[in-house]
């Protein structure tokens, strides 16, 4: 149990950084685009629960998702322009696919698993 890091890849091929909590098979939808600017927020006492995006009216695209959990595992989901997932939070397991997709930095299981929790469980 505890948080992984999940990477988001934007339509225009952007990878941004989020949180799994693997406890209730959750992805926080606050995204970042500097993994330092995760590792702040996550470390941060203030920090707040995951907000939801609260625009009135969002514009979104499609982004896939991909969790270092278990040795990876993606999905599709959406993002909206103000830094927020709106879709494919919630992990069902119907819409999962196992393995590691081609963008990913790493190709192997065994660099995933090296940078299953990069840092989010153990203080920097």
């Amino acid at each position: 149990m505890g948080s992984y890091l999940v990477l988001i890849r934007r339509a225009d091929g952007r990878i941004y950084y989020g949180i799994e909590d693997s406890v209730g098979s959750t992805v926080q939808s606050k995204i970042f685009e500097h993994i330092e600017d995760l590792y702040s927020d996550w470390w941060d006492d203030e920090r707040q629960e995951a907000i939801c995006c609260r625009c009135h009216d969002p514009i979104i695209e499609p982004v896939n998702i991909f969790t270092t959990y278990a040795g990876g595992s993606y999905w599709k989901g959406h993002y909206c322009l103000c830094g927020h997932l709106v879709s494919g939070i919630i992990l069902d397991g119907e819409n999962e696919i196992d393995g590691i997709p081609e963008w990913v930095p790493w190709k192997t299981r065994k660099e995933v698993f090296a940078h299953q929790r990069d840092g989010l469980t153990t203080a920097h």
